[in-house]
């Protein structure tokens, strides 16, 4: 029965210290670092041939984050906590991201092929940049047992890359333009030992990959317009 009671205020004092830590500062400071440690160029090294709109530039500003709910009830033989961080990321992340990626791919995408002598400038109308993070939980005291339920999610945002393209020639004059669209791919992801940070830092990293998809889904698309 001591181990039982043991094993019962740890867990507890467990939930309730990773839900009093989460908090907008906190995530933006994670965030913040996992950037610093993952620099994104701001230059692309094959300018010749597009550009996107904003141009590509340092990145003031890396995330934005509000905690939207702290909530924690303990009462006699049930306790509750629930809190939740809404997350933006600047959307010069994503567009530094998409110079790299059309630098990086150059000599293998066939869009360069397509518009020859010609330039493309691109421009994203949406950018899916926002991810919650939420810690909730309950405990449930019975008289010679306890339930505890905790759960530490992120969900990212159910949206479009909406990306637009315009093809110039070498006046400057448009030639052909057009849209493209492709549903973000990530899914939430839930922890089960990582600290925040670590958790976080993995959401970025699956974020990462996802978005690499989605530009490469993007780009057949404009490739394929072009071939029509």
């Amino acid at each position: 029965m001591l181990k039982s009671n043991m094993r019962f205020s740890i867990l507890l004092i467990s939930a309730l210290f990773f839900t009093s830590c989460i908090s907008s500062r906190k995530i933006d400071k994670v965030v913040s670092k996992y950037y610093a440690k993952n620099s994104i160029s701001a230059k692309a090294d094959n300018l010749s041939w597009f550009v996107s709109k904003p141009k590509a530039a340092p990145v003031d500003t890396i995330s934005r984050s509000i905690r939207t709910k702290a909530q924690f009830i303990p009462a006699l033989l049930y306790w509750q906590w629930h809190t939740n961080v809404n997350t933006s990321l600047s959307d010069q992340i994503t567009v530094n991201r998409f110079n790299e990626y059309l630098s990086s791919k150059a000599d293998s995408l066939e869009l360069k092929k397509l518009i020859g002598n010609q330039k493309i400038e691109f421009s994203f109308e949406e950018i899916p940049n926002q991810f919650s993070y939420t810690h909730r939980g309950n405990t449930i005291i019975l008289i010679f047992a306890y339930i505890i339920s905790d759960l530490i999610i992120i969900e990212p945002e159910p949206s479009y890359y909406i990306l637009n393209y315009k093809i110039t020639d070498s006046s400057g004059s448009p030639v052909q333009e057009g849209q493209v669209s492709v549903l973000n791919t990530e899914v939430p992801i839930k922890n089960v030992t990582k600290s925040a940070k670590k958790f976080t830092w993995l959401y970025l990293d699956e974020r990462h990959k996802h978005q690499i998809e989605c530009f490469k889904k993007l780009i057949s698309q404009v490739e394929n317009a072009l071939k029509d």
